[in-house]
């Protein structure tokens, strides 16, 4: 029989919600110490509730819930701090941080780093001026992403162990890494050495070169594939160019 818990003013963010019978919510919430998790917001799809008004994207709670199995009841929400003003196309940078994040994360399993590095993605994409800067917030999340599920990319190594060249060209294949490009055909990725350089090193975020960012974009695309599977994403319908 699965136990009976409680958690307690759990910080968190608010990834997707859905209408559940007449007057109630459905709220799938990221947190740090349980991941994601599904919640019951009783009373809460009317319009005058106070909990509709809080239980929004890119607003920082602190959630409380309880039950026993894989829908709990929401039993307190409070604002922790102002919401993310996201805009135009920062806005929907940020559902597609949350839908990858409904795709890719597993229930109930804790996840403290990522969820700092959502919450600082958000704010990096508040204050992103341009189409490049936000597409740097998105890549680097990405890498965050696949680093802490496990799948993290190798960069600062070729498969035959030497350090990855500037000005060198690669075939990335997922289950080997960077291999140095020798034949017409592709198997995997075709990817500069120096894009490899600025992922590794974290860089992405001042660079400036459109070459780098279309090459990262491609090559996280086809990272996240296993992840996310053959379903699209409706974030990348609505955004084609930066996603």
């Amino acid at each position: 029989m699965t136990k009976f818990s409680r958690v307690t003013l759990q910080p968190a963010y608010v990834i997707h919600s859905r209408a559940y019978r007449d007057t109630s919510l459905i709220v799938t919430a990221m947190s740090p110490e349980h991941g994601r998790v599904a919640l019951v917001a009783r009373g809460a799809k009317s319009a005058r509730s106070r909990n509709y008004a809080l239980l929004q994207p890119f607003q920082p709670l602190l959630l409380s819930w309880s039950g026993q199995g894989e829908l709990m009841n929401l039993t307190a929400v409070e604002p922790q701090g102002t919401a993310m003003a996201l805009r135009g196309r920062a806005l929907v940078c940020g559902l597609y941080l949350n839908e990858v994040i409904v795709r890719c994360v597993h229930e109930a399993e804790g996840q403290i780093e990522l969820f700092s590095q959502y919450d600082s993605a958000l704010r990096l994409l508040c204050g992103a001026a341009t189409d490049l800067q936000l597409q740097g917030v998105l890549r680097v999340f990405e890498i965050q992403l696949l680093d802490n599920l496990g799948y993290g990319l190798s960069l600062t190594y070729d498969v035959s162990g030497a350090t990855v060249a500037t000005d060198a060209c690669y075939d990335y294949q997922m289950d080997r890494g960077p291999v140095p490009h020798a034949e017409p055909e592709i198997a995997g990725v075709r990817v500069s050495g120096r894009t490899l350089q600025v992922l590794a090193q974290g860089s992405l975020l001042e660079e400036v070169d459109p070459v780098v960012f279309k090459e990262a974009k491609t090559l996280l695309r086809y990272a996240l594939s296993r992840l996310l599977g053959d379903k699209p994403l409706m974030s990348r319908e609505l955004l084609r160019s930066s996603l």
